[in-house]
């Protein structure tokens, strides 16, 4: 009887284990994502401050 819970138990311990493992793998691959995302992000600012910028360099050109 107790060698039958001893099993139930390792087994469902190398579940968990495996389910760990899985969601580490995964919880990595978002966190690779969001850096990704998030450099993506920075860019995109930055070309919108860049095009902002020339917008109103040729704004005032065109006025004065």
């Amino acid at each position: 009887m107790l060698t039958r819970e001893n099993k139930k138990l390792t087994n469902e311990n190398a579940d968990l284990k495996s389910q760990l493992s899985e969601l580490t793998r995964k919880f990595h691959k978002l966190e690779v994502e969001y850096r990704r995302l998030e450099n993506e992000r920075e860019e995109q600012a930055a070309a919108y401050k860049e095009s902002e910028a020339q917008c109103w360099k040729e704004t005032s050109s065109a006025a004065g």
